[in-house]
């Protein structure tokens, strides 16, 4: 089969996937984040450990859901409250019809975002964000990634009591927390008040179908075949981390490219692309890689 997809598009060991084309796996955790939003107060938190795949889930939502409005933002260590939300207002962009200076018939179109509804100038707390987004009259959900990464203790809390105000008074507003941790506690501390507003769904690490997935439909893409034995040497070495399946299944491709062939057999697999992968691989995972593969 013919493609003009490149492997670099497919398997990308080094950033999450932003297309659901390319997406594979986690169908039970994308039902239960698409399962919370026509239940208003009901809120998504999206936890697992680092590299197993969060982000990309993350992702694909706003390709998943056309008819919500959908926004995403990332955060670091320096954020607090007032700047996460400063850059989620920002992003929340829109357009809309107004009537043109002086021609009462006349309408133009006007480009905006939420952050202007946001007249207040003192320090941003979770009733100022509220107030902005009870603004919003149809589907949204506001996506927060790598919360984990919010050091600050009086963020989380201001966060839980955004939470709690648009369970109790927005029925349009999702809002979804994503980072790394073994449960919610981790992310947002103890808030007992708030529980029953939170769906906790766990990332855990990948079955062995879903790693396999992640090669077979990739390579389906890129119009090559896998025999079942690489698969399953795959889904071993991978051990339920899709970074490894990506860094393996670009390495597929290139081992293909370079023998010129279309099928991916256990002797090319062990003689080529193991160490194409190794050879790819940043030091991190080099070194486990290696040792997976002894």
């Amino acid at each position: 089969m013919e493609t003009d997809v490149q492997p670099s598009e497919v398997f990308t060991p080094s950033a999450p996937i932003d297309r659901r084309d390319f997406f594979a796996g986690r169908i039970r955790q994308l039902g239960r984040v698409i399962e919370t939003l026509p239940s208003p107060g009901w809120h998504p938190i999206i936890f697992g450990q680092r590299g197993v795949g969060k982000t990309s889930l993350a992702n694909i939502l706003r390709e998943l859901l056309p008819d919500v409005w959908a926004v995403k933002v990332n955060c670091d260590g320096s954020d607090t409250f007032a700047s996460i939300w400063e850059r989620v207002l920002q992003k929340a962009s829109f357009s809309f019809k107004k009537a043109a200076f002086g021609f009462s018939k006349a309408q133009i179109e006007k480009h905006t975002s939420l952050r202007a509804f946001l007249s207040y100038e003192g320090a941003i707390g979770p009733s100022h964000v509220a107030q902005v987004l009870d603004l919003v009259k149809t589907k949204a959900i506001f996506i927060i990634d790598e919360f984990d990464r919010v050091s600050n203790s009086e963020a989380k809390s201001y966060m839980v009591d955004l939470i709690k105000n648009v369970s109790d008074n927005n029925r349009h507003v999702t809002i979804s927390l994503v980072g790394v941790g073994e449960s919610i506690t981790e992310l947002i501390g103890e808030h007992p008040s708030v529980q029953r507003n939170l769906v906790q769904i766990e990332m855990p690490p990948m079955s062995d179908e879903e790693i396999k997935t992640i090669i077979t439909k990739g390579c389906d893409l890129l119009g090559l075949r896998v025999v079942s034995a690489v698969l399953d040497e795959i889904a071993q070495l991978a051990n339920g981390f899709p970074h490894y399946a990506h860094l393996l299944g670009l390495s597929i491709a290139r081992a293909c490219k370079l023998h010129e062939t279309k099928k991916m057999d256990t002797k090319l697999f062990q003689s080529l692309a193991c160490s194409l992968a190794v050879e790819d691989a940043v030091e991190t995972y080099r070194n486990a890689f290696t040792v997976a593969h002894r």
